[in-house]
């Protein structure tokens, strides 16, 4: 299932040493590679103002999700939400059963 993983810097990583930044942004970037090329990060975009960013994950569950989010050395300095995507066609299906149980619901009603 997919995900958008919107994540914002806590203060907590501007407090991060300078010299300490490279090597968390090494950690970080080869996450990131590791996950994309796999496929499960589908892709990852940042904030023009660099104060976070947002991928789309594809997750087998919720359980799936924290894991390998929780890999990730910038984890703990991430203020970060995690919502459940469909796409139109999936969209598309939930609206043609809510109209079907919407009418099924009418003519019972009306007996």
């Amino acid at each position: 299932m997919l995900f958008l993983n919107l994540h914002y810097y806590k203060d907590s990583y501007y407090s991060v040493p300078p010299e300490k930044i490279p090597e968390i942004s090494a950690a970080s970037y080869a996450f990131i590679d590791k996950y994309l090329k796999s496929g499960k990060c589908k892709d990852r975009y940042w904030f023009a103002d660099g104060s976070g960013g947002i991928a789309i994950w594809d997750f087998e569950s919720p359980e799936e999700a924290n894991a390998i989010l929780r890999e990730s050395v910038v984890f703990p300095y991430l203020k970060s939400q995690l919502i459940p995507l469909i796409d139109y066609k999936g969209l598309t299906k939930m609206r043609a059963q809510a109209e079907t149980a919407q009418k099924a619901a009418s003519r019972a009603s009306k007996k």
